[in-house]
């Protein structure tokens, strides 16, 4: 951390523990918060970020399976109209003979 003093904060630890050793260590708890807050800022919005990816996957993960679902009936359905119409082609070859 380079503060307004040109110093980082190992320096400007070292300068406040000399003058006063309780001093030096509300210090230190300080910089140690702001750096804290500093993380947490940047921390937060990839966690709603993440929270609403998770959200978006979730939904298309339903989609996906719905789409899934609907797939296997038309399947079946193609499956079943395509058996009629060979019994269909084949009674009408039949009759054609």
């Amino acid at each position: 951390m380079v503060n307004d003093f040109g110093a980082s904060g190992d320096e400007l630890q070292e300068i406040v523990n000399v003058k006063s050793v309780a001093a030096g260590g509300l210090f230190k708890w300080v910089t140690n918060t702001l750096n804290c807050y500093d993380i947490n800022k940047n921390v937060e919005p990839l966690r709603q970020r993440a929270a609403a990816m998770k959200k978006a996957k979730e939904k298309g993960e339903k989609e996906l399976a719905e789409t899934k679902a609907n797939l296997a009936v038309l399947n079946e359905m193609l499956s079943k109209l395509n058996s009629e119409l060979k019994v269909k082609k084949d009674e009408m070859n039949e009759l054609e003979r």
